[in-house]
């Protein structure tokens, strides 16, 4: 069995595994990652796991963790490899419960706002704290899963989302073609409430986006009465 993943041979396979074909997807959040195992024939769910992302304990935001890769030596590469724990771990936990090999998994896509996509792929992001706040990388970006460690099938290639700017990620870019809002004629509202918080305006015409840091009014950061 061949095994195509866009116009790439990743694979040929004794016999016929044509039944087995699986993706992930994951929402790598600067507080939680999640990850869903996908039946790549019908497109359903068959697993769902969360976790915190193990490059909380260097900096509860982005700025802080942009900070660390700053900061300290092997910043950079700390922090990709505490995310690709994390992820490791949630693969693990998928694949467990819906009873898949990790080798069946050909195909990953990530999303995240743009400085956790920047770590995720080990590009420094140190440009998106600084004046005019650019992102290293905003486009789609493809490389091989196994280039950052993920325990998937060797070959299989780990895309991200483009960004809209340094602070309006492929997170929500990824939420606005789910929801269809930047692709139809109605004026609807998109909300991302999360750490960093985000809001897009719009329609098909025009969709308009923006952020602020959330976390702070979540935790009770620097607040000394009241909550």
């Amino acid at each position: 069995t061949a095994v195509v993943v866009d116009d790439e041979l990743i694979a040929v396979e004794p016999g016929d595994t044509t039944a087995e074909m699986y993706g992930l997807a994951c929402d790598i959040g600067t507080t939680t990652v999640v990850a869903m195992l996908m039946d790549l024939r019908s497109g359903a769910p068959l697993a769902v796991a969360s976790n915190l992302n193990g490059q909380a304990t260097y900096g509860a935001d982005v700025i802080s963790r942009i900070s660390y890769t700053m900061t300290e030596p092997n910043g950079l590469a700390t922090l990709q490899r505490k995310v690709v724990e994390t992820l490791n771990g949630l693969i693990q936990q998928v694949t467990a419960r819906a009873g898949v090999p990790r080798e069946r998994i050909y195909e990953v896509v990530a999303a995240g706002n743009a400085t956790m996509q920047h770590l995720l792929l080990g590009i420094d992001p140190e440009p998106i704290s600084v004046v005019p706040f650019i992102p290293a990388v905003d486009k789609w970006a493809t490389v091989k899963a196994r280039s950052i460690g993920l325990e998937v099938h060797p070959e299989a290639p780990l895309s991200v989302f483009p960004c809209c700017g340094a602070y309006v990620g492929g997170d929500i870019v990824a939420g606005l073609i789910a929801t269809g809002v930047a692709q139809e004629d109605k004026l609807r509202l998109f909300v991302d409430v999360g750490t960093n918080g985000e809001i897009a305006l719009g329609s098909a015409k025009r969709t308009i986006t923006t952020a602020a840091p959330a976390g702070p009014a979540f935790e009770g950061a620097q607040i000394r009465c009241g909550m």
